[in-house]
């Protein structure tokens, strides 16, 4: 049976791949990124690897669990950031409120161009976020209804 080296234990692989930076106390992750900016983390399971969001591993090994019904935001508002002291869980509301606060918009319509109206919006829960899907372009797909 071939056997390699014996892989590092979570936290130094982690901590490995950040870098403290020293104006904000930013943990800056230097390892692979999400399209949307959010670090992502490889972990081996007994059916192979998985990429996870690091912050949110970051969270678990530093502090402890992250309760079922919420997420976590940063509160340095850097999305590459795994400092446990600039997270915090909270409810999926209380995220959307505080990034609209940091002048981010919310998108109004689809790529397809549907408003997002009270009637033409389907929640989809992820494991991390909650996201907003368009009613219409899921009828268009047969995917909805």
């Amino acid at each position: 049976m071939k056997t390699g080296p014996k892989p590092k234990p979570i936290l130094g692989r982690l901590m490995g791949l950040c870098v403290a930076e020293p104006n904000s106390g930013c943990w800056l992750w230097t390892g692979a990124l999400y399209k949307n900016g959010y670090a992502a983390f490889g972990i081996q399971y007994r059916i192979g690897w998985r990429a996870r969001l690091a912050h949110r591993i970051s969270y678990e090994l530093h502090v402890g669990q992250i309760p079922s019904d919420r997420i976590i935001d940063h509160k340095c508002k850097t999305r590459s950031c795994v400092n446990p002291h600039h997270l915090e869980p909270v409810t999926h509301l209380e995220n959307s409120r505080r990034g609209r606060r940091s002048g981010r918009k919310r998108l109004t319509h689809c790529m397809r161009g549907h408003e997002f109206s009270e009637t033409n919006i389907v929640l989809v829960r992820r494991p991390d976020r909650v996201i907003r899907r368009c009613r219409a372009c899921l009828l268009a797909q047969g995917q909805y209804g």
